[in-house]
């Protein structure tokens, strides 16, 4: 830990696995707060050893920079819940280092009104720590973009299930697989697959090839990787497409958790 939490019960701590970002934050912290509120910066696996200390002096943490990351050793959110058990008044901005469905998921279900992009430029995240500092809302408008994206893609998915051709199409775009490949696979004109393309990307909100790819991952991870050559891709031996949306989009598995590290 870099500097002794002074006064009691009023400081910020970040908690950042890169001692360049961490450094970065610290920074604009001390710029905003001068001599009010005092920063430290600890790493996710030492969070849990000043825990206690914090604890045991009464020295919580009015703000908390949050690095989100989920993985066996640490989980940003659950240290979210016990901080804020133990300081009740204590102010969130979590900073996403990849904008991530689950991550996202995870953070509106931990009631965060504070968050911000790790690719966001410094002014941005200037205005998120006054936010927090002043126990207002801000989300940057990189991580609003993807919230609105994704409940535009789950009320599309619930509402209105791809048909077998639609996840056939999609699949092999989100695999890399080219428009004439396709054509070729269904018999079906090039000019076909692209109006399919063009109609996929409007109902989901996506805009390339590579947003695809990304949306294959999160919703359909079991389906990539079958597309990807370690068995052969038959739709119809398949649970319907409701059942793979129930199941990947709102029971995350083992690969939705991966990808967000």
């Amino acid at each position: 830990m870099n500097s002794a939490p002074s006064p009691p019960g009023d400081f910020v701590c970040i908690v950042d696995p890169s001692p360049i970002f961490a450094s970065g934050l610290r920074q604009l912290a001390e710029a905003e707060s001068g001599q009010d509120r005092p920063v430290v910066t600890v790493t996710p696996e030492s969070l849990a050893r000043h825990f206690p200390v914090f604890l045991a002096d009464g020295t919580l943490p009015s703000v908390v920079i949050m690095d989100a990351c989920i993985h066996d050793d640490f989980d940003s959110f659950e240290w979210i819940a016990r901080i804020r058990e133990a300081a009740p008044t204590c102010a969130f901005v979590v900073v996403l280092r990849v904008l991530d469905y689950f991550l996202l998921t995870k953070a509106i279900a931990s009631e965060i009104s504070v968050m911000v992009s790790r690719d966001d430029p410094c002014p941005v995240f200037r205005h998120a720590y006054q936010a927090a500092v002043m126990r207002g809302s801000f989300l940057s408008h990189s991580v609003t973009r993807k919230i609105g994206t994704t409940l535009q893609q789950e009320k599309w998915l619930n509402q209105s299930p791809l048909s077998g051709r639609e996840m056939d199409v999609l699949i092999r775009l989100g695999v890399g697989r080219a428009a004439s490949e396709i054509a070729d696979e269904f018999q079906l004109s090039p000019k076909t697959v692209g109006t399919y393309r063009t109609r996929l990307l409007k109902k989901l909100g996506l805009r390339t090839n590579a947003d695809i790819s990304f949306f294959c991952l999160k919703h359909f991870p079991k389906l990539v990787h079958t597309s990807l050559g370690l068995e052969p891709l038959a739709m119809d031996d398949t649970p319907s497409p409701r059942e793979r949306i129930e199941e990947h989009l709102h029971s995350p598995n083992e690969n939705d958790i991966a990808l967000s590290g």
